[in-house]
C-alpha cells in the first residue's frame, strides 16, 4: 500500500510538472507591479469566448518559447474591467505587448504561433496605434470606475441593512455619481489646461531657439 501511495504521489508530482502553465494570470492587484519591468505579451480574454479557447493553446506555446526573454499573462476581461479598459478591448481576445511603458496592440487576425513570435520580436514596431500605459485616466475611464466602485458598496448596503437605509443609501449613491462626474470633468479641463500650457511654453522656446541663431 505504502509503494502503490509513493506510485501515484509521483505521478501527480511529473502531471503537474509536466501541465505548470507559463502564462502568467494578472489582476488589478498585481498587473502595475509586475508589468513595471520586462516585455509583457498580454491577452485579454473571457472564459465563454471560443476565439480564446482556440487561442488557448498557442498561448501556452508562444509563452514556454519565449521564457525568459518575453512574458507572456493573460487578463480575465469579465472580472478585470478596469484594466480590459486600459487596453480598450473592445472584444475578445484582445492581445497587445507592453514595452519601456508603451502599449502595442495586436491588430493582425493571424493568431498562429509563427505569427505572434514575428509581431513580438519586431513587427510591433510597424504598430500606428502605440500609446503609453502610464498616462492620467481619461474622463469616460475614471467616471466608470468611480462608479463601479459606489456601486459595489451600494450591493453590500442592500444585503446587510432594511429598506429605508437602503433608500438612503441610494440617494447618496445618485449623489455620488453626479459628484464623480463633476470631478471627472474637473480633472479632464485639468488635463487639457495643463497640456495647453506645455504646448505654448515649448513654442514659446522654440522661437527663443530660433531668434538665437538668425
Amino acid at each position: 500500500k505504502k509503494l502503490r501511495m509513493l506510485v501515484v504521489l509521483a505521478l501527480l508530482f511529473c502531471l503537474q510538472h509536466t501541465y505548470a502553465s507559463d502564462v502568467v494570470e494578472l489582476n488589478d492587484e498585481d498587473f502595475w507591479e509586475k508589468t513595471k519591468e520586462g516585455v509583457w505579451a498580454v491577452e485579454v480574454y473571457a472564459p465563454w469566448c471560443g476565439h480564446c479557447k482556440r487561442l488557448a493553446p498557442v498561448w501556452e506555446k508562444l509563452a514556454t518559447s519565449l521564457k525568459g526573454s518575453v512574458n507572456v499573462a493573460k487578463i480575465d476581461g469579465t472580472t478585470q474591467p478596469v484594466l480590459a479598459r486600459k487596453f480598450k478591448a473592445r472584444g475578445f481576445p484582445t492581445i497587445a505587448l507592453l514595452k519601456d511603458g508603451n502599449l502595442y496592440p495586436y491588430t493582425s487576425g493571424a493568431r498562429d504561433l509563427d505569427s505572434l513570435t514575428k509581431w513580438i520580436e519586431s513587427g510591433h514596431l510597424k504598430s500606428k496605434d502605440v500609446r503609453s500605459m502610464f498616462g492620467t485616466p481619461g474622463l469616460i475611464d475614471a467616471f466608470i470606475q468611480m462608479v463601479e466602485e459606489m456601486a459595489k458598496q451600494l450591493f453590500s448596503m442592500l444585503t446587510k441593512h432594511s429598506l429605508a437605509t437602503a433608500g438612503f443609501v441610494f440617494c447618496g449613491f445618485i449623489s455620488g455619481i453626479i459628484f464623480a462626474l463633476l470631478f471627472a470633468v474637473g480633472r479632464d479641463k485639468d488635463d487639457k489646461d495643463e497640456k495647453e500650457k506645455k504646448e505654448k511654453k515649448e513654442k514659446t522656446e522654440d522661437k527663443k531657439e530660433k531668434s538665437k541663431v538668425e
